[in-house]
């Protein structure tokens, strides 16, 4: 009897000491509201939370179900399109949940590649392969390894891309810089070579080359001396460097290896250089940028001059250019004191074939599209630009963008940018005055 009566009174102090250790009791509600502090109760089954950290984390909104989101809830009573909640998925309608905390996505239909969950892959097209994805899409294939100078932009609206890597190579005696977009293996890319302008060193045109190529363009610059002068480029520079790429494409150690559409190619010209591609749109040869005879690349398939014009210096007379049918863009800083405005616009006067589109820059001079204003070993511009030269330089380098992604890549919404209006409306700087 006196065995029985200890062992009760034993059972009695353990229920007692359990009882007021709250530390050790696990709760299977948050009931009632409120009843928990931090370091409280660690195991709550029912906590969303792996403890409970946030006393109320598991609370119901007091007016939830009265169909208004109020305080505290993310919806009430409602539901919205899947895709509404996160573009990964294509498909579905979410309802609220019964607690108003979010949305049930199980009738969701996901994007069988999408980056769920958000954010384990920090930018698009890094070359991560999620390992939540159930196939793993163009965009996700591994990126080339970059072998030269790694770089990155801002990516703008319309652009592919946010960065890239820069090479330094040799095409003949000329030295090149080499922008490549930070595109996947599978990605098809196209090429614009620049023509520098006279006396410029191929580097200031580097924060124009690095935007330009992310929207998925491969840009070339060469520096090239002829018998006019260092960095006084030619017709014949453009071929060398294209006839370059072509081949590094089924070269297997080349970056360019196997990425680049070598059935078109763009020329880009500032200033004298737009003279040489003038040339070469025009399949003309003509001093100072090419002496002898000229034949241009079949595949050249877009022109885009900056700060040029045909207009003899002295004489005043204006040389006709026929673009072929190829299409041309001519970017005109409004307050060009090299190249002039109205100049430019007597040269698209005596310019035959189409399209042909003029857009007039304000705020920009001459050097709009280099990266400083009067560049060092430049014949300076007396006319001091309005437009903020990074802004100048983003705003050439997207409408070059666009005119290669419409003529090059065929991209209907490129199209509409540059002919139909959307970027002019959108755009404070740049006016499409004339297209032909």
């Amino acid at each position: 009897m006196r065995k029985s009566l200890c062992i009760l009174a034993a059972a009695v102090f353990l229920f007692l000491v359990v009882s007021c250790d709250s530390k050790s009791t696990a709760k299977t509600d948050n009931q009632p509201v409120n009843d928990e502090t931090a370091g409280g109760d660690e195991v709550v089954t029912d906590d969303t939370a792996a403890d409970n950290t946030v006393p109320t984390d598991d609370t119901t909104p007091v007016n939830c179900g009265n169909g208004v989101t109020d305080t505290g809830e993310a919806c009430d009573g409602d539901a919205k399109e899947c895709a509404q909640i996160d573009n990964a998925y294509i498909g579905g309608w979410a309802t609220c949940k019964t607690d108003c905390s979010g949305y049930d996505v199980s009738s969701c239909t996901l994007d069988p590649d999408a980056d769920i969950p958000a954010g384990d892959d920090t930018t698009d097209n890094d070359g991560v392969i999620e390992t939540d994805d159930t196939t793993i899409s163009d965009d996700d294939a591994p990126l080339p390894s970059c072998a030269g100078a790694p770089y990155t932009v801002i990516k703008g609206e319309h652009a592919l891309y946010d960065g890239g890597c820069q090479y330094a190579i040799t095409v003949g005696s000329d030295p090149v810089d080499l922008y490549i977009p930070n595109a996947s293996s599978s990605d098809t890319l196209y090429t614009a070579i620049f023509m520098q302008g006279a006396k410029v060193d191929k580097g200031f045109y580097s924060n124009f080359a690095k935007i330009l190529s992310s929207y998925g363009i491969v840009v070339a610059i060469p520096n090239h001396d002829s018998f006019s002068g260092t960095n006084m480029t030619e017709n014949k520079a453009f071929n060398a460097v294209w006839d370059f790429v072509k081949a590094a494409t089924t070269d297997g150690a080349s970056p360019l290896f196997q990425r680049v559409n070598i059935a078109k190619v763009a020329v880009m010209g500032h200033s004298n250089g737009g003279m040489a591609a003038v040339g070469i749109i025009g399949n003309t040869c003509s001093q100072p940028t090419c002496s002898g005879s000229y034949q241009a690349p079949l595949e050249l398939a877009a022109g885009i001059l900056y700060g040029t014009n045909t207009v003899m210096p002295i004489i005043g007379t204006v040389s006709a250019f026929n673009t072929r049918n190829i299409p041309t863009i001519f970017l005109q800083g409004r307050i060009d004191g090299k190249a002039k405005y109205d100049d430019t616009l007597k040269t698209l006067d005596k310019t035959t074939g189409t399209p042909v589109v003029f857009v007039a820059l304000d705020g920009m001079n001459h050097y709009g599209i280099c990266d400083m204003n009067n560049p060092a070993g430049a014949a300076a511009d007396g006319n001091v630009p309005t437009t903020d030269q990074a802004l100048g330089v983003e705003t050439n380098a997207r409408w070059a963008g666009m005119y290669l992604k419409a003529h090059l890549f065929d991209d209907a919404d490129a199209h509409d940018y540059v002919y139909d209006g959307t970027g002019d409306t959108a755009d404070t700087i740049a006016a499409v005055e004339q297209i032909k």
